[in-house]
């Protein structure tokens, strides 16, 4: 007698493949035409036929002109849809529908690229969600472009099961109210500024913020709790007057310019290789706020500087006699060189292993 689940099983995977044969041989490529439209023209300006149905697996290129996309049904690019822009915009105009990368379970992922000269505007879209219903590998790369959440929220995945990508590069500029990240958010060039990040949910305990070329700016404290990650290579992350708080999850700096108001270390360490951290207030709690056995940690051979602003001496000798910065884990406050500035002081571990250059 079969087996009447492995059946079901071999059913179910057989759907789904034949969904994705049928709706790739059905695909179809469009290009507009160059024309400021609503997004169902059809004219030789517009799509010269379609329009193009980005949810079930067209692809689309934008190269110039207008594209107002007026609601009846959410915006959704997926089972395989792509939308390439290489210049002219892309908003949405009227009515709160959401937008989709990514739509059906066990469906083909969807992927947006913007590259420069190219700009896409979220318009009255209340909110866009990648990898939507657990479809992998949604993209959305703006690759020189613009990308304009324009106050409304960007969801990066959905749970830990999804796996949709937001990637910056070359000169990017993308304007972002609240990002809520459950996957992965590359900042690999130009320009990001948010409102508000916020990892994970309570459906999502994991997610990934790495910073390898891009200028990002954000507002509020950063909060990297367990099973998130965040690691910065290259550019720089400005929060102003606010936090970057670590409570357990891993964080690394081996370069670019980390600017904050605070490090609070909760259950957590930061690994400093390289890079610039600064630090605005050293006259709350000598700028590191720490509990006990976190630090952060100039890994050995370290070329990162931590500077700290309105820090005395009296508050530099405890920071690094406590524990609260070590080199290679171990509290040795001999390994640190530090240089007065007008109002605070500059910590290195330049000292070769084996030499001990004094606190100045």
């Amino acid at each position: 007698m079969p087996n009447i689940h492995v059946l079901r099983i071999a059913q179910s995977t057989l759907l789904i493949l034949l969904g994705t044969i049928i709706s790739s041989a059905y695909a179809t490529d469009y290009t507009w035409g160059g024309g400021d439209h609503y997004y169902t023209n059809t004219t030789a300006t517009g799509w010269n036929g379609g329009p193009p149905n980005l949810g079930s697996g067209d692809t689309a290129t934008i190269n110039s002109g207008t594209i107002t996309y007026i609601p009846g049904v959410d915006f959704s690019v997926a089972q395989g849809g792509i939308l390439t822009m290489n210049g002219g915009k892309f908003i949405q105009g009227g009515g709160g529908s959401w937008m989709n990368l990514g739509q059906n379970p066990g469906t083909l992922p969807g992927t947006i690229i913007i590259n420069s000269g190219a700009e896409f505007n979220m318009g009255t879209a209340g909110k866009m969600r990648m990898g939507y219903y657990h479809t992998d590998n949604s993209l959305l790369h703006i690759n020189g472009g613009t990308f304009d959440s324009d106050g409304g929220a960007v969801e990066i995945g959905q749970t830990d099961s999804d796996y949709a990508t937001l990637r910056s590069s070359g000169n990017a500029t993308v304007i972002m109210a609240n990002i809520f990240l459950y996957n992965n958010l590359e900042a690999n060039g130009g320009t990001l500024t948010y409102n508000s990040l916020t990892f994970g949910n309570g459906s999502s305990t994991s997610g990934s913020f790495s910073i390898g070329g891009a200028d990002v700016t954000g507002s509020g404290n950063l909060t990297v709790g367990s099973g998130y990650t965040l690691s910065m290579t290259n550019g720089s992350l400005s929060l102003g007057t606010s936090e970057f708080q670590a409570t357990g999850g891993d964080s690394s700096i081996s370069g670019g310019i980390l600017n904050a108001n605070l490090l609070s270390l909760a259950g957590d360490t930061i690994e400093f290789s390289g890079g610039t951290i600064n630090l605005l207030d050293g006259t709350a709690s000598e700028g590191i706020s720490a509990g006990a056995g976190d630090y952060l940690n100039f890994t050995e051979d370290s070329t990162g500087i931590l500077f700290i602003d309105n820090l005395d001496e009296s508050g530099l000798n405890t920071l690094l006699s406590d524990g609260r910065v070590r080199y290679d884990g171990e509290i040795i406050p001999e390994y640190f060189h530090s240089t007065p500035q007008d109002d605070g002081f500059i910590i290195d571990a330049s000292s070769p292993q084996g030499t001990i250059i004094s606190i100045m």
